[in-house]
């Protein structure tokens, strides 16, 4: 299966890293002790460094070349290499770029095998995945046994069939390979997250770019940093129905690409074979236990085939058995995490975006004068005013002015009966244009003349104090209120 170059091609290795990844140091090392003659690869580290950090790795480390990213607006994977690769490439330096991940560890002849199959321009290549573990809890050496024998099925099933078929493969952006004209033509690299990874690698093969499987680029990664996530469903539906006007155009293996994008995970299948088994027992589906049963042992029967074809020994055969359990874990774990870093977004963005104060004021019903507070709220560049009494809460609309939106919470309180007691409200203030938009500043004329700008004094919309004289207000609107005013 392994087709042989005998050109020593150029490599460039690329690792994205941060101060987060641990075991960088690992991975340099596995790099600069290779078979590959040193003098056909160069080994390519960019790395995070936030404002006022400290360098985690020096300029030169295992052999490896460490260039620091200092911009946030680079930070990122994508844009990070991206840049690095482009500058490259009009030096004509390399043959081929490899993509490592900085949690990976590769053996010693991984750059060897890299090169002996980009064997002509447009190759691109995506490497066997393995799990190790040098944790002694019994927890992670239960979890290794698991998601190990799962990789180690769907290597040598899943994945070896695609390659013997000559079907296109998923971009794992942690082991990938490229040749230089493949870069040349995209200009870009994009696998920051797993719908990344699927959106470049269709994009890819839709161009007659076709991602191929390679046994023989094995790198391993521990189980503490094993991913579990994949493309979610929407990501996947949007890109199958993106994709579906244009197949008719293209060749077969595009054709089941874009329909495998659509296959449901080994958890998935079992919890809706059991729906359906369920259904036929109740009667509640209009299909036969019979056809069900046989659809049953159809699928058992192919995964015994795969198992013998894996060559997984009983052991890991019993492990296998809980990997749906162990899916089940691991992807509650991806969605509640994701769950929570929407939160901390969503939170940040409110932060940014939303600017408030809190200031206390009085409000009347006429007889009695109670303490209140008013949240003075800026969201987007709308304003908003809340009122705040107890276990009470009145909002105003979202106006332009905070002007507006004091009239509009006032307003609402006076048809309940109630009056705030704040300088704009008061008979005795008078706006003053300032050219802000807001309108917050005016003249009070009881304690100064207006007159006068000397002695006018100034005061802020929301201000009050024990000369307020509320405008005057319409009888019937009065009469309204004091029938229908609720008790604070």
């Amino acid at each position: 299966m392994q087709q042989m170059n005998l050109k020593e091609n150029r490599l460039c290795v690329v690792i994205w890293a941060s101060s987060k990844h641990k075991r960088l140091g690992e991975l340099l090392e596995s790099l600069n002790n290779q078979t590959y003659p040193k003098q056909n690869y160069s080994v390519h580290v960019i790395a995070q460094r936030e404002k006022d950090s400290v360098n985690f790795l020096p300029e030169c480390v295992h052999g490896a070349i460490i260039h620091y990213i200092e911009n946030p607006e680079y930070f990122s994977k994508d844009k990070a290499v991206s840049m690095f690769v482009e500058k490259l490439l009009p030096e004509n330096k390399f043959d081929a770029f490899v993509f490592v991940g900085a949690d990976r560890i590769v053996c010693q002849n991984y750059l060897e095998a890299v090169n002996k199959n980009i064997f002509e321009e447009g190759t691109i290549l995506t490497g066997r995945l393995e799990v190790r573990t040098s944790s002694k809890s019994l927890f992670f050496k239960l979890k290794y046994k698991i998601l190990n024998a799962k990789q180690h099925f769907v290597n040598n099933t899943v994945n070896i069939a695609r390659r013997m078929f000559e079907l296109a493969q998923v971009i794992d952006g942690n082991n990938c390979a490229m040749s230089a004209d493949v870069l040349e033509k995209t200009g870009r690299i994009c696998f920051e997250t797993r719908n990344d990874e699927l959106k470049y690698s269709l994009f890819l093969a839709s161009n007659n770019l076709k991602p191929m499987y390679c046994h023989f680029m094995a790198s391993s990664v521990d189980v503490e940093n094993f991913d579990a996530s994949t493309a979610n469903l929407s990501s996947r539906y949007s890109l199958f129905k993106y994709y579906l006007p244009l197949l008719h155009k293209k060749p077969w293996y595009f054709v089941e690409f874009v329909f495998s994008t659509l296959k449901p995970g080994a958890l998935f299948a079992l919890i809706i074979y059991t729906a359906l088994l369920y259904s036929s027992f109740t009667f509640l589906s209009g299909i036969g236990f019979k056809y069900i049963l046989h659809l049953g042992v159809l699928g058992l029967f192919s995964t015994m085939t795969g198992v013998l074809a894996s060559g997984l020994g009983p052991k890991s055969l019993l492990y296998l058995i809980f990997y749906p359990i162990c899916s089940f874990m691991l992807n509650f774990k991806v969605v509640t995490k994701k769950i929570s870093l929407k939160g901390i977004q969503k939170q940040i963005h409110e932060d940014e975006n939303v600017n408030s104060a809190t200031v206390n004021s009085i409000v009347s019903d006429g007889k009695k004068d109670y303490v209140c507070k008013l949240d003075l709220v800026s969201e987007d560049g709308m304003r908003k005013v809340v009122f705040r009494f107890k276990k009470r809460r009145f909002v105003s609309d979202a106006h332009l002015r905070m002007y507006d939106a004091m009239e509009d919470i006032s307003r609402k309180l006076k048809s309940k009966g109630f009056t705030i007691k704040v300088c704009q409200n008061c008979s005795h203030f008078e706006s003053c244009p300032d050219g802000t938009i807001d309108l917050l500043k005016g003249i009070c004329k009881l304690k100064g003349n207006p007159q006068n700008p000397e002695t006018a004094v100034q005061t802020l919309i929301w201000n009050t104090c024990t000369g307020f004289t509320p405008h005057k207000i319409s009888n019937m609107i009065n009469d309204m209120a004091n029938k229908n005013r609720p008790e604070l």
